[in-house]
Protein backbone atom coordinates (compact mmCIF):
# COMPACT_ATOMS: atom_id res chain seq x y z
CA UNK A 1 0.00 0.00 0.00
CA UNK A 2 3.11 2.31 0.75
CA UNK A 3 4.72 1.89 -2.92
CA UNK A 4 1.12 2.61 -4.76
CA UNK A 5 0.76 6.13 -2.50
CA UNK A 6 4.62 6.55 -3.69
CA UNK A 7 3.94 5.65 -7.02
CA UNK A 8 0.85 8.32 -6.98
CA UNK A 9 3.08 11.10 -5.32
CA UNK A 10 5.42 10.83 -7.99
CA UNK A 11 3.17 10.95 -10.57
CA UNK A 12 1.50 13.75 -9.14
CA UNK A 13 4.42 15.41 -8.79
CA UNK A 14 5.58 14.77 -12.36
CA UNK A 15 2.28 16.39 -13.20
CA UNK A 16 2.87 19.15 -11.37
CA UNK A 17 6.49 19.84 -13.02
CA UNK A 18 4.84 19.39 -16.51
CA UNK A 19 2.16 22.26 -15.55
CA UNK A 20 4.99 24.45 -13.74
CA UNK A 21 6.81 24.13 -17.21
CA UNK A 22 4.56 24.65 -19.17
CA UNK A 23 2.95 27.69 -17.30
CA UNK A 24 6.80 28.96 -17.62
CA UNK A 25 6.67 28.72 -21.33
CA UNK A 26 3.39 30.07 -21.79
CA UNK A 27 4.55 33.28 -19.24
CA UNK A 28 7.72 33.51 -21.21
CA UNK A 29 6.37 33.45 -24.69
CA UNK A 30 3.49 36.33 -24.27
CA UNK A 31 5.84 38.36 -21.96
CA UNK A 32 3.72 38.29 -18.83
CA UNK A 33 6.16 39.32 -16.58
CA UNK A 34 7.17 42.59 -18.55
CA UNK A 35 3.32 43.03 -19.44
CA UNK A 36 2.75 42.74 -15.23
CA UNK A 37 0.04 39.85 -15.83
CA UNK A 38 -0.08 36.25 -15.03
CA UNK A 39 -1.93 32.98 -16.70
CA UNK A 40 -4.65 32.92 -14.19
CA UNK A 41 -5.43 36.61 -15.24
CA UNK A 42 -5.25 36.00 -18.99
CA UNK A 43 -7.66 33.37 -18.38
CA UNK A 44 -10.12 35.27 -16.60
CA UNK A 45 -9.88 38.19 -18.76
CA UNK A 46 -10.78 35.77 -21.63
CA UNK A 47 -13.34 34.06 -20.25
CA UNK A 48 -15.20 37.45 -19.23
CA UNK A 49 -14.27 38.94 -23.28
CA UNK A 50 -15.42 35.86 -24.54
CA UNK A 51 -19.33 36.21 -21.93
CA UNK A 52 -19.50 39.89 -23.29
CA UNK A 53 -19.41 38.95 -27.05
CA UNK A 54 -21.39 36.04 -27.22
CA UNK A 55 -24.00 37.44 -28.20
CA UNK A 56 -22.88 37.78 -31.48
CA UNK A 57 -23.09 34.30 -32.02
CA UNK A 58 -27.15 34.47 -32.34
CA UNK A 59 -27.43 38.30 -33.13
CA UNK A 60 -25.35 37.88 -36.33
CA UNK A 61 -27.01 35.10 -37.73
CA UNK A 62 -30.71 36.91 -36.80
CA UNK A 63 -29.75 39.43 -38.54
CA UNK A 64 -28.15 38.36 -42.16
CA UNK A 65 -30.76 34.93 -41.54
CA UNK A 66 -33.34 38.19 -42.72
CA UNK A 67 -31.42 38.42 -46.12
CA UNK A 68 -32.66 35.02 -46.61
CA UNK A 69 -29.36 33.53 -45.49
CA UNK A 70 -29.10 30.25 -43.58
CA UNK A 71 -29.42 30.91 -40.16
CA UNK A 72 -27.23 27.55 -39.27
CA UNK A 73 -24.70 28.22 -42.07
CA UNK A 74 -24.40 32.43 -40.62
CA UNK A 75 -23.86 30.59 -36.93
CA UNK A 76 -21.41 28.21 -37.51
CA UNK A 77 -19.56 30.94 -40.58
CA UNK A 78 -19.42 33.33 -37.49
CA UNK A 79 -18.21 30.85 -34.70
CA UNK A 80 -15.52 29.08 -36.89
CA UNK A 81 -14.38 32.71 -38.18
CA UNK A 82 -14.71 34.36 -35.03
CA UNK A 83 -12.68 31.79 -33.32
CA UNK A 84 -9.69 31.18 -35.80
CA UNK A 85 -9.00 34.76 -36.30
CA UNK A 86 -9.34 35.52 -32.16
CA UNK A 87 -6.85 32.56 -31.79
CA UNK A 88 -4.46 33.75 -34.65
CA UNK A 89 -4.18 37.54 -32.97
CA UNK A 90 -3.44 35.71 -29.68
CA UNK A 91 -0.83 33.41 -30.85
CA UNK A 92 0.78 35.31 -33.72
CA UNK A 93 0.35 39.10 -32.71
CA UNK A 94 0.08 38.14 -29.25
CA UNK A 95 -2.57 41.43 -28.76
CA UNK A 96 -5.53 39.73 -26.56
CA UNK A 97 -8.29 41.19 -28.75
CA UNK A 98 -11.21 39.57 -29.41
CA UNK A 99 -12.15 39.52 -33.32
CA UNK A 100 -16.09 38.77 -34.32
CA UNK A 101 -18.20 39.94 -36.97
CA UNK A 102 -19.08 43.97 -37.01
CA UNK A 103 -22.53 44.13 -35.53
CA UNK A 104 -22.86 47.64 -37.83
CA UNK A 105 -21.61 46.76 -40.94
CA UNK A 106 -24.03 43.54 -40.58
CA UNK A 107 -27.09 45.82 -39.90
CA UNK A 108 -26.09 48.23 -42.59
CA UNK A 109 -25.49 45.23 -45.37
CA UNK A 110 -28.96 43.36 -44.19
CA UNK A 111 -31.33 46.59 -43.80
CA UNK A 112 -29.85 49.22 -46.21
CA UNK A 113 -28.70 46.66 -48.68
CA UNK A 114 -30.36 43.85 -48.77
CA UNK A 115 -33.95 45.02 -47.53
CA UNK A 116 -33.74 48.35 -47.82
CA UNK A 117 -32.66 48.50 -51.89
CA UNK A 118 -33.57 45.09 -52.62
CA UNK A 119 -30.77 43.59 -53.79
CA UNK A 120 -29.85 40.47 -53.47
CA UNK A 121 -27.70 38.79 -50.49
CA UNK A 122 -25.05 37.73 -52.66
CA UNK A 123 -24.67 41.30 -54.62
CA UNK A 124 -24.55 43.03 -51.11
CA UNK A 125 -21.73 40.21 -49.90
CA UNK A 126 -19.56 41.69 -52.68
CA UNK A 127 -19.37 45.10 -51.75
CA UNK A 128 -19.01 44.22 -48.14
CA UNK A 129 -15.98 41.96 -49.37
CA UNK A 130 -14.97 45.21 -51.69
CA UNK A 131 -14.90 47.09 -48.61
CA UNK A 132 -13.37 45.04 -46.71
CA UNK A 133 -10.06 45.13 -49.59
CA UNK A 134 -10.55 48.90 -49.34
CA UNK A 135 -10.37 48.85 -45.54
CA UNK A 136 -7.04 46.27 -45.72
CA UNK A 137 -5.26 48.69 -48.21
CA UNK A 138 -6.33 52.14 -46.11
CA UNK A 139 -4.62 49.71 -42.33
CA UNK A 140 -1.76 48.81 -44.42
CA UNK A 141 -0.74 52.61 -45.33
CA UNK A 142 -1.79 53.47 -41.90
CA UNK A 143 -4.19 56.08 -43.55
CA UNK A 144 -7.44 54.41 -41.30
CA UNK A 145 -5.27 55.90 -38.31
CA UNK A 146 -5.04 58.65 -39.83
CA UNK A 147 -8.94 59.05 -40.41
CA UNK A 148 -9.43 57.87 -36.94
CA UNK A 149 -7.30 61.11 -35.64
CA UNK A 150 -9.01 63.58 -38.00
CA UNK A 151 -12.78 62.70 -36.60
CA UNK A 152 -13.74 64.78 -33.55
CA UNK A 153 -14.36 62.28 -30.21
CA UNK A 154 -18.16 63.95 -30.28
CA UNK A 155 -18.87 62.72 -33.58
CA UNK A 156 -17.29 59.13 -32.36
CA UNK A 157 -19.58 58.97 -29.36
CA UNK A 158 -22.50 60.15 -31.45
CA UNK A 159 -21.72 56.99 -33.96
CA UNK A 160 -21.76 54.67 -31.00
CA UNK A 161 -25.17 55.98 -29.56
CA UNK A 162 -26.51 55.96 -32.94
CA UNK A 163 -25.54 52.10 -33.51
CA UNK A 164 -26.63 51.18 -30.01
CA UNK A 165 -30.09 52.79 -31.23
CA UNK A 166 -30.53 51.13 -34.09
CA UNK A 167 -29.54 47.47 -32.84
CA UNK A 168 -32.24 48.14 -29.61
CA UNK A 169 -34.95 49.56 -32.68
CA UNK A 170 -34.07 45.93 -34.16
CA UNK A 171 -34.96 44.00 -31.01
CA UNK A 172 -37.67 45.54 -30.37
CA UNK A 173 -39.00 44.65 -33.98
CA UNK A 174 -38.15 41.56 -33.19
CA UNK A 175 -39.73 41.11 -29.66
CA UNK A 176 -43.26 42.43 -30.79
CA UNK A 177 -43.92 43.17 -27.02
CA UNK A 178 -42.86 46.60 -27.41
CA UNK A 179 -44.02 49.32 -29.72
CA UNK A 180 -42.12 52.21 -31.68
CA UNK A 181 -44.19 55.51 -32.12
CA UNK A 182 -42.97 59.03 -32.70
CA UNK A 183 -39.97 58.25 -31.59
CA UNK A 184 -40.65 56.39 -28.11
CA UNK A 185 -40.94 53.09 -27.16
CA UNK A 186 -44.01 51.53 -25.37
CA UNK A 187 -45.26 48.43 -23.88
CA UNK A 188 -47.55 46.11 -26.43
CA UNK A 189 -50.60 44.83 -24.92
CA UNK A 190 -49.82 41.48 -25.46
CA UNK A 191 -51.28 39.37 -28.58
CA UNK A 192 -50.78 42.48 -30.45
Amino acid sequence: MMGLNTKQETGGSRLNQLLNKLERKISNYFDFKQNKTSLKTEILAGITTFLATMYIIIINPMILSSTGMSFSGVLTATVLVSAFSSIMMGIYAKNPIVLAPGMGINTFFAYSLVLGRNESWEVALGVVFLSGIIFLILSVFNIRIAIIRSIPKNVNYSGLKSRASCFAENSFRTDKTYTLSTGLISRSPRGT
